[in-house]
């Protein structure tokens, strides 16, 4: 029998997949290529967050197209239809532990594969990433600015994560792997409903979230140890990364929530005087009242996506 979770599992609660499925280092991703009826011949790269999907950005890509832009959105593995191959990598669902080590360095890699896999590795993009999507693409345009024409970091993690207690109790052998099993998937929720503008206008959202955390064991596995490995959730961070970026004279477009309890409009503020003390040209977006799921359909996605529309303006204008 199939293992438990993954794509299989993905699709029972969210339908096919659109797109297309690619072999990639660690199993197989999903991805998304949408191109204007009449484009300016730039694409923008959608990197989703921690918990999320291509998906999620599906109203900033729709406005991203009718800007004249190609959208690239791509899935982390076993996050929406992208799997890790279950034979190398087992989830251990009574531990609720994966056997992938969910690094900067892994999700970057997947990023290059997705790139190479949409003929796109070496053609210049747009970076955009929100939370840990953020991290992945300051990783990536720090390795090769001479294929990024620009990062668009939407509350995005660089310095070390402040976890709330419960979250450093979850990494504790014996104690964590029960707290996880008995309270972790509706923790799960509700820190992502804590964080709706309009619940109502996000049930749909949630109530199929409940679903995928049910069915998907391999889900909450890469979330977990993602909190364990990554840096932006562990120290030393992603600041030699985004000072790396700054450092190539990069482009950077900030997009945050004023009120986001999860990367705090604090650290905007140390990405943008980071920027202008290294000499990189930056710009910022921020809007009163939303928090960190700011491009939701509760939020302000068509805002978000023409925040960027902006940034990809002035660096096709050269300014």
């Amino acid at each position: 029998p199939a293992p438990p979770g993954g794509r299989v599992a993905f699709e029972s609660v969210y339908g096919p997949y659109p797109g297309k499925l690619v072999p990639t280092s660690c199993g197989t991703t999903h991805y998304i290529l949408e191109t204007p009826e009449s484009g300016n011949g730039t694409t923008i790269v959608l990197v989703h967050g921690l918990g999320a999907s291509s998906l999620s950005w599906h109203r900033v890509a729709a406005e991203l197209l009718g800007g004249g832009y190609t959208v690239l959105r791509y899935d982390f593995y076993d996050r929406g239809y992208s799997e890790a191959d279950p034979t190398r990598y087992p989830v251990d669902t009574y531990n609720i532990s994966h056997s992938l080590e969910f690094t900067i360095e892994q999700y970057a890699q997947q990023l290059d594969d997705v790139l190479e896999a949409a003929g796109l590795a070496t053609t210049p993009v747009i970076l955009a990433g929100h939370s840990t999507g953020g991290g992945v693409v300051m990783a990536r345009a720090a390795k090769h600015p001479q294929y990024t024409l620009g990062i668009c970091l939407v509350a995005t993690i660089c310095f070390p994560a402040i976890k709330p207690a419960l979250a450093y109790l979850t990494e504790l052998p014996l104690l964590g792997p029960f707290l996880v099993r008995n309270f972790g998937k509706s923790t799960f929720v509700k820190f992502a409903r804590n964080g709706a503008v309009n619940p109502e206008v996000m049930k749909d959202y949630f109530d199929k979230l409940e679903q995928l955390l049910e069915v998907n064991p391999r889900y909450m596995a890469a979330v977990r140890n993602t909190n364990s490995n990554c840096r932006g959730f562990i120290a030393p961070g992603l600041e030699a990364e985004y000072r790396e970026c700054c450092n190539n004279k990069t482009s950077v477009h900030l997009i945050w929530g004023e009120v986001d309890a999860s990367v705090p409009l604090a650290h905007c503020n140390q990405l943008e005087a980071i920027a202008k003390e290294m000499g990189a040209p930056v710009t910022v977006t921020t809007f009163p009242a939303i928090g960190h799921g700011l491009f939701y359909d509760d939020a302000k996605p068509e805002e978000c996506a023409q925040s960027m529309i902006a940034f990809g303006e002035s660096l096709r204008a050269g300014s």
